[in-house]
């Protein structure tokens, strides 16, 4: 008995030797790290790159004045508020907590250089450079990052992974703005030119016609009419125009970016589609729709069939925009009517009344009930 106790006893003092030595790196240290106080005092206004890599893929953005650019989508504009909310996420991180320091841990907290989003930061300023390894998300509201000096890793509460936004893959385009057009606000529409398919169709809005004094209710908007006046002369369908001018009314967005020194390869010189949008105010914005960009060769393609794929997206730009961008087929498409869906809808016969084809001579051979 007094054997089987003293053996307990020493599987006892090395279980508890054993979590000791392996937990021991996974507890808090107590107050907030150096490297963690420097990364707080980052100052978002003093940083002048930042720098994101994970395995082959990476992004760069640098600061242009006070906007933030995309160097590899050729300087394009980055999401400002995005960028913005991601450096304010170092200064709000709260509550560090001490996980470890073993570097065969990390890929456990997906801090390690294959599966960790690595950031440097450049810039003068309290805190900076920076480099910073950020992982997986530790529940609600809390992340694992590593700071790229050493092997200690913390869980942080923090929006640094939700503001990066990092998904499967890392690429320019989750941090590119891609608003392509924006109407003015508070301007009416007063004209539109399409041009689709080699055919020039001209929008009109009617000037307002005068209050009826007669109306039951005086304070009713007139409804606004569209007249279709190039190449035929005809008052348009209002409920097309009315869901064509709630469409182009509203900031459109682009897929990704295009090279814009291809801007004639595009077809953007003589595009297949363009629509000109004039306002009340004299201003105009005129929107290109070249060809279709095309995807990936496709290595079962035969002689038969196309060599690379379709993407069903298309490339456009917009009128005084060095910008070039590819845009879905459905947001190209919600700008243009065809002239048969422009036209009204033809009234319907009288109840009771057939309407019967015309026959040689001009017989008449409408029915009557009864007959």
């Amino acid at each position: 008995m007094k054997k089987i106790l003293i053996l307990l006893l020493l599987a006892v003092i090395g279980g508890g030797a054993l979590y000791l030595t392996q937990e021991s790196n996974y507890t808090d240290r107590g107050g907030v790290p150096d490297e963690i106080s420097a990364l707080q005092s980052i100052d978002p206004a003093l940083v002048s790159e930042i720098r994101i890599s994970r395995g082959e893929s990476r992004v760069t953005l640098t600061r242009d004045g006070d906007r933030w650019v995309l160097p590899e989508s050729w300087n394009y504009p980055a999401q400002q508020k995005k960028a913005e909310d991601f450096l304010s996420a170092f200064r709000a991180i709260r509550d560090p907590e001490h996980r470890g320091e073993n570097a065969s841990k990390h890929s456990s907290f997906e801090v390690d250089a294959e599966t960790g989003a690595q950031v440097e930061l450049s810039g003068n300023g309290a805190g900076l450079p920076a480099r910073v390894v950020i992982g997986k998300f530790d529940g609600a509201g809390r992340c694992f990052v590593r700071p790229a000096a050493g092997n200690a890793v913390y869980s942080v509460r923090s929006d640094l992974r939700a503001a990066a936004n990092f998904g499967e893959t890392l690429s320019a385009r989750e941090w590119l703005d891609t608003e392509f057009f924006a109407p003015p606000l508070g301007v009416d529409l007063v004209k539109l030119v399409l041009l689709s398919d080699g055919t020039e169709v001209e929008l009109v809005k009617d000037e307002p016609a005068p209050p009826d004094p007669n109306a039951e209710d005086q304070d009713a908007e007139p409804e606004d009419v569209w007249r279709v006046t190039r190449p035929e002369s005809f008052v348009a369908n209002p409920e097309t125009v009315s869901a064509l001018i709630t469409r182009i009314s509203r900031p459109q967005r682009a897929h990704d970016a295009a090279d814009p020194t291809q801007r004639a390869s595009y077809g953007l010189d003589a595009p297949e589609r363009q629509v000109t949008l004039h306002y009340a105010d004299g201003s105009s914005i005129t929107l290109r729709f070249g060809v279709e960009e095309q995807g990936e060769p496709d290595p079962n393609a035969g002689e038969d069939t196309p060599q690379v794929t379709q993407t069903g997206r298309f490339y456009a730009q917009c009128d005084g925009d060095e910008r070039v961008f590819t845009v879905q087929k459905w947001t190209r498409d919600g700008f243009f009517r065809s002239l048969d869906e422009l036209r009204p809808v033809p009234e319907a016969p009288p109840e009771g009344e057939a309407v019967g084809p015309e026959l040689p001579g001009g017989a008449d051979t409408t029915t009557q009930p009864g007959d």
